[in-house]
């Protein structure tokens, strides 16, 4: 007999329970709801043209609000493929993995992406449409970078918060 997996949820129901970085404050936890989830990931998709056979590479923890509703709920919600990487910490093994994946978008911290762009060869990011990061501003040091050894692959920059489901604002890939 086929399982049924779909489960009666209402919107205003918890979906999850994520734990603040504690930027302003003590952390603490914040449960967003089936629609917070849901609403957001509609969002982003309604302001950036996202392609259904793109690939989505996450080496960002999806216990964090960016790494899960990028990372995971965005691919999950709009039909693309997600690939996820343990740890961003790899930055040696990450680059290749980007070409051989044939990744799309990339989730990052600015940290992250300047240290991957170094560690990286010529042609590793070149099939990226867009590098989407957050968590932390993006220096210029880390624009210029990336214009330099990839000019074709924008730097799109996100702001959120993990008690706004998390993304408040991104700007366009040009």
């Amino acid at each position: 007999a086929p399982m049924n997996f779909a489960a009666k949820a209402n919107p205003d129901d918890p979906a999850v329970v994520l734990f603040t970085s504690g930027s302003f404050g003590a952390p603490r936890g914040v449960v967003l709801s089936q629609a917070n989830m849901v609403t957001n990931v509609a969002q982003v998709a309604a302001h950036i043209d996202l392609d259904p056979n793109w690939v989505v590479f996450n080496p960002l923890p999806i216990f964090h609000c960016f790494g899960l509703t990028g990372g995971v709920f965005l691919p999950l919600l709009t039909g693309m493929r997600a690939f996820q990487y343990p740890s961003p910490l790899h930055i040696k093994q990450i680059p290749p993995l980007l070409k051989d994946t044939k990744a799309s978008i990339l989730f990052a911290t600015d940290t992250f992406l300047n240290q991957c762009v170094r560690a990286s060869v010529s042609d590793e990011l070149s099939t990226l449409a867009f590098v989407c990061c957050g968590a932390e501003k993006v220096r210029d040091e880390t624009h210029n970078l990336m214009a330099e050894r990839f000019p074709t692959v924008p730097v799109v920059e996100g702001y959120g918060a993990t008690e706004a489901s998390p993304v408040i604002a991104v700007n366009k890939p040009t």
